[in-house]
């Protein structure tokens, strides 16, 4: 599979999008149907999927991280009172054991999930980082520290020119698996992980500088109206 056979299979119409209605939404019979197929479907790897588009997903919760990304369009997910609306190219990593739900997708909104416990981030991806980084010390803390956990984590990814081609290539292996299929996985995963570390980084720097400058302008209007 290439990335042009990816889209044409990713914005095909499936059988449970064709009847969107035959989906019972009680939130209680949705909780227990998801975490039972959940639990037939998933071990101690990864499990990718296509979100189904024209009917909500109601809340639900379960003990792996959820990574969001949106491949085309737009979704707006609901977490405790937040609500986050993503467009292309964003992503939203939700923490585990954390309830959330998401608006129904339309025609054109193609929203994928990649699901892996906390085991998985231990052995592939948080021993890359070095002791020292400060950024990657609190990125690990905001989502596994009990004391400084974060509910999720918001990417501004949608001028990444790297993350486009990671998620192309993994869900093409995934979709179509070859030989070497876990190892070329659990590679992408790395690579879309420290792609998203890298956004991350620069969300931060963003944000202390606007904050300094919030500071500053306020430092210097009091100036202004107060020592003339």
């Amino acid at each position: 599979m290439n990335p042009q056979q990816l889209e044409q299979k990713l914005f095909e119409i499936t059988e449970e999008e064709r009847h969107p209605d035959a989906t019972p939404l009680n939130p209680a019979y949705y909780q227990k149907s998801y975490s039972l197929y959940l639990s037939a479907m998933f071990s101690n790897t990864i499990q990718a999927s296509k979100q189904d588009r024209f009917a909500p997903v109601g809340k639900h919760r379960h003990p792996w991280l959820e990574l969001v990304y949106i491949y085309s369009g737009s979704a707006t997910l609901h977490i405790g009172e937040d609500s986050i609306s993503l467009s292309k190219g964003q992503c939203l990593l939700i923490n585990s054991g954390i309830t959330h739900s998401c608006d129904a997708c339309g025609s054109a909104d193609i929203l994928l999930n990649i699901l892996f416990p906390q085991k998985y981030l231990d052995q592939n991806f948080f021993h890359r980082f070095s002791e020292d980084n400060r950024l990657s010390d609190y990125f690990m803390q905001a989502l596994i520290a009990e004391q400084t956990k974060q509910p999720y984590l918001f990417f501004a990814s949608e001028k990444s020119r790297r993350l486009p081609v990671f998620m192309d290539e993994f869900f093409c292996e995934y979709l179509d698996p070859s030989v070497h299929c876990q190892d070329y996985l659990d590679s992408y995963i790395t690579l879309i992980l420290l792609e998203l570390a890298n956004t991350f980084s620069s969300q931060t720097q963003t944000s202390a500088q606007n904050k300094h400058s919030i500071r500053m302008t306020s430092i210097l209007r009091y100036m202004e109206e107060n020592y003339r």
